[in-house]
C-alpha cells in the first residue's frame, strides 16, 4: 500500500481504528460527550497529561486547526505564522471563518523557520495600527521533524 502524508483525510484509517469504531457503533449511546466512549477518552488523556482533560474529537485537520485557533483567538486577533505555514497556505480561509474574522499574519523568515527577530518585527508592524488593527493573540509554531 502506498502511504500518503499529504492530508489526514486522503488516506484510509488503520484497521485497528476501523475495528474499534465498529465496536463503538454497537447499540445506542448518549449524545454530546455523555457516552461511555467519550468518558473513556477523557480518562485516558487525563491520565496521560496528569490533569483533568476534556477531549473533543474533530473529523479533519482543517477543522481541528481552525477550531483550536478560534478557541484561543478573538475575532479581532492576529495569529502569526511563518509564510510557509500550513494554516496560512492550505486551509482555504477556514481559520478566519471559524474564528469569525481572526487574521493569519504571515511572517517572512529564512529556511521555513519562525525566527524570533522576524516575529518581533511582524508583531511591531501589526501593532502600529493602534485601535484600527488586529490585536496580537497567538503564534503558530510547528515542529515537523
Amino acid at each position: 500500500m502506498k502511504i500518503n502524508f499529504r492530508s489526514d483525510n486522503e488516506s484510509p484509517a488503520a484497521p485497528e481504528i476501523m475495528t474499534a469504531l465498529a465496536r463503538a457503533n454497537e447499540g445506542p449511546a448518549w449524545a454530546y460527550a455523555t457516552d461511555q466512549w467519550s468518558a473513556r477518552l477523557d480518562e485516558a488523556f487525563s491520565e496521560l497529561f496528569g490533569t483533568p482533560t476534556r477531549v473533543v474529537p474533530i473529523s479533519t485537520g482543517t477543522a481541528a486547526n481552525s477550531i483550536a485557533l478560534a478557541t484561543v483567538t478573538p475575532p479581532w486577533g492576529a495569529v502569526f505564522a511563518h509564510r510557509a505555514a500550513h494554516i496560512y497556505n492550505d486551509e482555504c480561509g477556514a481559520p478566519e471563518f471559524f474564528g469569525h474574522g481572526l487574521r493569519i499574519v504571515p511572517v517572512e523568515s529564512p529556511d521555513g523557520r519562525l525566527a524570533p527577530d522576524a516575529l518581533a518585527r511582524a508583531i511591531r508592524a501589526n501593532e502600529g495600527h493602534g485601535v484600527h488593527g488586529y490585536v496580537t493573540a497567538a503564534v503558530r509554531v510547528s515542529q515537523k521533524t
